[in-house]
């Protein structure tokens, strides 16, 4: 029997993720994980409860686990993990301008009408979730749920850092004004446009990022609001776990939802990858001479999904940028230190030749340091006194 498209989609995910079929090897192997997967997104999305989502998929000829084996399967799974498939299931866009707000979601749903005519109030909200959204595809890069509710921008440093890479330019309402925020987003080089408060007025990094501050751009901010919308209207405003682990794993789980939602085909998980400049190097073996018998064996760089290559001039201007930097820069801040704009995907291909002819190192930070230097080279192989061999010989003698 050939498998669907959402179960192809979710076991995509879970390749992608690299998520073992069985999560514990002293675990019975009875049920792969994508089963638990599949009954656990599907409860999110049909607004279903433990029980009727495992009758539906028996029903529909899945074997799925039973509703109290979902049940803990949902408590017993990390939050790392969850954030590992959002992270996934979002794929990599350009993610140029990020959109940055929260939400609350409520414990209880009662009717208007019952609560108009008991005379009750509002039913108190203590579940938050702060998300970045990416502008433009509308995916949810990164997540941070709260029991107990807090100001969104606490949680600004966690969710940039949590994101796959840092966005150019992050818009967010009035509550994110604070010297905080703009001091953090000018240190990673990105642009905060957020309009200013009523009686703010001091803050040199502050007064640096309203300079900057574009009407147009900070618009595309209504795209996070379109993502809060769609899944309350998709999967309710409310949440039916109560212990705080379930509550996280219940967010995550329809957040996730709406990232596969947006993906058309299983394959378009790296396909935003492949656009934002990533390249594919093939293996090609060459000869010095005609009997092939010093035939050696280069990796050649050819790069897949170009729009436009760049000149040799632009290469130039970003190496003389690298090296002019006083610190390690982080690819954001490169990008807007270069004298001449250029378009972002000819950016990372140019980053991508560079790292390949081995001239720079992306180093887990984020920062990119400039490791070319001929003369010492040429200085390392005039004095073989200083090879590792001669030291390893002076060494054992």
């Amino acid at each position: 029997m050939r498998d669907g498209r959402i179960v192809r989609k979710i076991k995509r995910l879970l390749w992608l993720a690299r998520v073992p079929r069985f999560l514990h090897r002293f675990g019975p192997k009875k049920y792969a994980f994508w089963r638990h997967a599949l009954a656990l997104l599907l409860k999110q999305e049909l607004r279903l409860s433990y029980r009727r989502v495992a009758a539906l998929l028996r029903g529909l000829g899945f074997k799925v686990p039973t509703y109290s084996a979902l049940a803990k399967m949902s408590m017993r799974l990390p939050l790392r993990l969850w954030q590992w498939l959002l992270r996934v299931a979002a794929g990599q866009p350009l993610f140029r301008v990020g959109a940055m707000d929260g939400t609350y979601f409520s414990l209880t749903n009662p009717s208007y009408h019952y609560l108009h005519r008991i005379d009750g109030k509002m039913p108190r909200v203590p579940v938050q979730a702060t998300v970045l959204v990416d502008a433009r595809s509308k995916r949810v890069m990164s997540l941070r749920v709260r029991v107990r509710p807090r100001r969104d921008f606490v949680d600004t440093e966690y969710l940039l850092r949590h994101a796959y890479r840092f966005p150019c330019v992050l818009v967010a309402d009035a509550d994110y004004d604070v010297e905080r925020v703009y001091a953090f987003a000018k240190h990673h080089g990105l642009t905060a446009m957020v309009p200013r408060r009523k009686g703010t007025v001091k803050g040199i990094n502050r007064k640096y990022m309203q300079r900057q501050f574009n009407e147009r751009v900070y618009h595309q901010r209504s795209n996070v609001e379109a993502v809060f919308s769609a899944i309350k209207r998709r999967s309710g405003s409310h949440v039916l776990a109560r212990s705080a682990r379930s509550q996280r794993a219940e967010l995550h789980a329809r957040y996730t939802t709406h990232n596969l939602k947006l993906t058309k085909k299983t394959r378009d998980f790296q396909q935003s990858r492949q656009a934002s400049g990533h390249v594919n190097l093939k293996l090609t073996t060459i000869s010095t001479d005609i009997g092939m018998k010093s035939a050696k064996t280069l990796t050649v760089f050819k790069p897949s999904n170009v729009l436009r290559y760049p000149r040799l001039d632009t290469v130039l201007m970003v190496e003389e940028a690298i090296q002019k930097a006083e610190d390690y820069p982080t690819k954001a801040a490169l990008y807007r230190s270069l004298p001449k704009k250029m378009m972002y995907q000819t950016f990372n291909l140019i980053l991508d030749y560079l790292e390949h002819a081995g001239k720079i190192h992306m180093a887990e930070t984020g920062g990119i340091i400039w490791l070319w230097n001929p003369k010492l080279v040429d200085y390392y192989m005039k004095h073989p006194e200083l090879h590792w061999d001669t030291i390893k010989r002076k060494i054992n003698t």
